[in-house]
């Protein structure tokens, strides 16, 4: 029986970017020549299973982070941003996009409203806390583009610059005040720190060293802290995630934890007591690879102030793409994208449990996902 997640009763959207384009074989990523069929299924997490609310076909890609949706503050809108398209002269590869489309969720069914146009390669895209404004990382081109969303419709109004092309801009953060935006950079190593005000983006001047090839971002709910994924030269090596210091300016780097190989995503819970990373950890591999597993691995921190403790890992599926809390932290939905299934665990004050549940997709490779990133209490 399908049971209320949240006393509120009110539906919690969790938007969910399917790459219709590449799959995995053998370690290689391909691209499928029968054409693209890229899309969002859109998920509603205040009810246990959650339920699939619907599908909308539009541009996606599976290049960049995890982080390449986002759910406005009052859900709203939704957006998602297509950093790769088959390329038009040769269709076994793609070549960098630039769309973002907007999404219309209070509406049902959803209903796509606006396509824009950011800057080459969209990924990393987030919206401000009061929902006034929404981010894009143009991973080919080294820049932010800002938006200042109207009632239903969003305007371009900045092209902010990050570093050079080779900086490769990832993932986009808010702090809950609005006041501060952080930009990991995978390409440099380095996660980028900029001044929120008065509709405007600027460089506050120093930028982090977060460990090898920063790709996944986190704030803390409070305030406090940010994690980044550092998914380092896949290498089959273990890999990091850092903690950054929000407490104190100039913010900067306090503690670095080892975790399983290629963490594309961290992810902290809405209560601020968790933080998971989900790892690759070999599931990319060809099966003959000495580095190969037959699964990912989802490592839980609990979180004692601005320390993370480990507390467990957990099994998961193959080239793991991305997780996405429930708003009263009961739930985590992890997409499993060999299996095509989101893959789905209760979450306790005593720690995560695999709740059997799994969600099914037809087809593509999951490519993202997010909810609501401070969600109202």
């Amino acid at each position: 029986m399908t049971r209320a997640a949240n006393s509120a009763g009110k539906r919690q959207i969790a938007i969910s970017a399917v790459d219709g384009k590449l799959v995995l074989d053998q370690g290689a990523i391909k691209v499928i020549n029968h054409g693209e069929r890229d899309g969002a299924m859109l998920y509603d997490l205040s009810v246990f299973p959650p339920r699939e609310l619907g599908y909308l076909a539009m541009p996606t890609s599976l290049a960049g982070p995890p982080q390449s949706v986002a759910v406005s503050p009052n859900q709203a809108l939704a957006l998602v941003t297509a950093a790769q398209k088959t390329d038009p002269a040769n269709p076994a590869r793609t070549v960098p996009d630039t769309r973002v489309t907007v999404i219309d969720i209070a509406s049902e069914p959803a209903r796509i409203t606006q396509t824009l146009e950011a800057g080459l390669g969209p990924t990393g895209v987030s919206f401000s806390p009061d929902g006034r404004m929404a981010v894009v990382a143009n991973r080919n081109d080294g820049t932010l583009s800002v938006f200042r969303v109207e009632g239903q419709t969003l305007v371009k109004t900045a092209t902010v610059p990050v570093g050079d092309r080779q900086c490769q801009p990832a993932s986009t953060a808010f702090t809950p005040d609005g006041a501060t935006l952080l930009v990991s950079r995978d390409g440099d190593h380095f996660v980028s720190i900029f001044d929120v005000a008065d509709g405007q983006v600027r460089a506050a001047g120093r930028d982090i060293s977060a460990g090898i090839k920063p790709y996944g971002l986190s704030v803390a709910p409070n305030g406090q802290f940010a994690v980044t994924a550092n998914v380092g030269r896949v290498s089959g090596d273990a890999d990091s995630i850092s903690v950054i210091d929000l407490t104190r300016k100039p913010y900067r780097v306090v503690d670095s934890l080892g975790v399983a190989a290629t963490p594309e995503a961290v992810v902290i819970s809405p209560d601020g007591a968790w933080v998971v990373a989900v790892c690759h950890n070999g599931s990319t591999r060809a099966e003959d690879s000495p580095f190969f597993n037959p699964n990912g691995t989802l490592v839980v921190f609990r979180v004692n102030g601005l320390q993370l403790v480990r507390h467990a890992e957990h099994p998961i599926g193959r080239w793991a793409q991305g997780a996405a809390f429930s708003h009263d932290s009961t739930v985590l939905l992890v997409q499993n994208t060999v299996e095509r299934e989101l893959h789905v665990f209760r979450v306790s004050s005593q720690g995560f449990t695999d709740s059997g549940e799994r969600l099914p997709i037809a087809f593509g490779s999951f490519a993202a996902i997010r909810t609501v990133d401070f969600p109202s209490t």
